[in-house]
């Protein structure tokens, strides 16, 4: 799935902005696509693949992005860790185990302040 349509990087970029956020996340890194779009907008990118091929993919296609972080993680896990890092931060909230960002419900992107 690519997240590059005009609307959706024009509403990402204006909760950047508006809420002084540094880092954008995305679970899943495939072939990397998003991962090299969002590294020219956001002063860091993180994301994960539990896929050795994908990984293998998307940090070649990104090697030369210094603000880049792949890791090897299942989604899950990923974003456990993300909100146990997080938790005391008021723009994150969960809710009934659905992780709000800033009020607005996240299931395939995470924007945080890292």
């Amino acid at each position: 799935m690519c997240w590059l349509d005009k609307s959706s990087i024009k509403q990402m970029l204006k909760i950047r902005d508006k809420y002084n956020i540094n880092t954008f996340v995305e679970t899943g890194a495939f072939r990397g696509v998003n991962i090299r779009f969002h590294s020219f907008h956001w002063k860091n990118v993180l994301s994960c693949d539990i896929s050795d091929e994908y990984l293998a993919i998307a940090r070649n296609y990104n090697k030369d992005r210094n603000n880049v972080i792949i890791e090897k993680k299942s989604s899950a896990d990923f974003i456990k860790e993300f909100i146990k890092k997080y938790k005391e931060d008021e723009r994150f909230v969960l809710n009934n185990g659905e992780l709000l960002i800033l009020g607005i419900s996240i299931s395939y992107i995470l924007l945080a302040i890292i």
